[in-house]
C-alpha cells in the first residue's frame, strides 16, 4: 500500500495539494491545478531520511485555512526497540499521543482516514489490534478540538478486516462521522455512525453492508466526499476498486441517520486503477477529483461531473439547490 492524500488549496479554488510519502521517507507535495493538465512533479532534492512509514496510508483535513496531513511514523523507543505510532506529518510533525503509551501504535496496519469539521475539530482513524490478539483489528479514533487531544475512542463490534483501508467524513451541523470499511474476511464495504449504537449494546457501534460493494477488490483503496444541500439533506460519494483495477461509485443520499445508499456504478472512463496505490478525492460545484495511479511514475485525475452545478451562496439562486438534479453523470 501506497498513501496519497488531497486536499483543496485555501489559497485557489483550482489549486489542489497532492501529499505521498516520498523513498527517503518524508511528506512529499505537488501543487496540482484542476483547471489544467501542466504541472511540477515532486522532486527529491536530497532530502535526509525521515520517520514516515514507505507504506502509510494519508489523510489530510482543513481548518481555518490550515492543512494538516496524518499519516504512521517509525520511530526508536527509550529502550532502542522499533515502534510505531500515528503522527501528524504537516503542517508540523508531532505524534498524535505519547509514544511511550504505545497506545496510538497501528503495528503494521496501515490505514488511515481523518475528518474535520473545517473550524475546531479534527478526528482521526487507524486499525488496532486489541492488547494479546492478532490480525483482529478494531477502529481507534483520536478526535481533536482547537489542536489539543479530546478523546481516544476504540469501536467495538465494527471488525475490518486485517486489509481493510478507511474512509471517514463528518455531516458538520451535528458533528457526527461515516466510517467505511471492508469488513472481516469478506469483500463487502461496510458503514456506521460515530453515534449509532447496536440494539442492547453500551459500546458497540452498529454497521450495515453497502448493498453490491461485494465486488471490491480485498484491500481496496477507499476515497469519500460529503456535499451538503441547504435543506439538511448531504450526499457521501465513495469510490473504490475492483478486481479488474476498475474505478467505482456509490452515493448515499439522505440525512443522519435517515438515508440510504444507490446502487455500486463503474466509473468507465477510469478501467486501470492500481489498487496498491491509494485513492483521494476533492469536490468543487462541477463535480469530484479523484487522484488515482495508473502510470506508475505519477497520479492522474478524472473529473467524476456532477449532473448539475452545486450552487453556493454566492450564486445567482442564494444557495438553494431544490429542484436540482443529484448525482454523477
Amino acid at each position: 500500500m501506497s498513501g496519497v492524500a488531497a486536499i483543496v488549496s485555501s489559497l485557489d479554488p483550482h489549486e489542489v495539494w497532492l501529499y505521498t510519502p516520498t523513498a527517503a521517507q518524508q511528506l512529499g507535495l505537488e501543487v496540482r491545478r484542476i483547471d489544467t493538465e501542466n504541472y511540477d512533479p515532486f522532486r527529491d532534492y536530497g532530502a535526509v531520511k525521515g520517520p514516515v512509514r514507505l507504506t502509510t496510508g494519508l489523510a489530510a483535513v482543513i481548518h481555518n485555512r490550515t492543512t494538516t496531513v496524518y499519516g504512521i511514523t517509525n520511530y526508536t523507543d527509550a529502550k532502542g526497540n522499533k515502534a510505531s505510532t500515528v503522527s501528524s506529518l504537516s503542517p508540523v510533525y508531532n505524534p498524535i499521543d505519547a509514544t511511550t503509551t504505545s497506545v496510538a501504535d497501528p503495528g503494521d496496519y496501515n490505514a488511515i482516514a481523518a475528518a474535520s469539521d473545517g473550524e475546531t475539530s479534527d478526528y482521526v482513524y487507524f486499525l488496532q489490534d486489541p492488547e494479546g490478539v492478532s490480525q483482529k483489528p478494531l477502529i481507534t479514533e483520536y478526535g481533536f478540538q482547537q489542536s489539543t487531544m479530546g478523546t481516544r475512542y476504540v469501536y467495538t463490534g465494527l471488525n475490518p478486516d486485517p486489509s481493510s483501508n478507511l474512509a471517514a467524513v463528518i455531516e458538520k451541523s451535528k458533528g457526527t462521522r461515516m466510517m467505511i470499511f471492508q469488513n472481516y474476511k469478506d469483500a463487502t464495504l461496510y458503514y456506521a455512525w460515530s453515534n449509532t449504537k447496536s440494539s442492547g449494546s453500551a459500546s458497540k457501534r452498529h454497521k450495515n453492508p453497502i448493498t453490491g460493494s461485494n465486488n471490491a477488490v480485498l484491500g481496496t483503496p477507499l476515497a469519500a466526499t460529503l456535499i451538503p444541500f441547504p435543506d439538511s439533506t448531504f450526499e457521501v460519494y465513495l469510490y473504490y476498486v475492483d478486481n479488474t483495477q476498475q474505478l467505482w461509485r456509490v452515493i448515499y443520499t439522505g440525512t443522519q441517520p435517515v438515508g440510504g445508499w444507490g446502487s455500486p456504478t463503474a466509473v468507465g472512463a477510469v478501467t486501470d486503477v492500481d489498487p496498491s496505490s491509494g485513492l483521494a478525492v476533492v469536490s468543487d460545484k462541477t463535480g469530484n477529483y479523484i487522484f488515482f495511479k495508473a502510470n506508475p511514475n505519477r497520479y492522474n485525475y478524472y473529473h467524476d461531473s456532477f449532473k448539475q452545478p452545486i450552487l453556493g451562496e454566492d450564486d445567482a439562486n442564494d444557495g438553494h439547490n431544490e429542484g436540482v438534479e443529484r448525482g454523477c453523470n
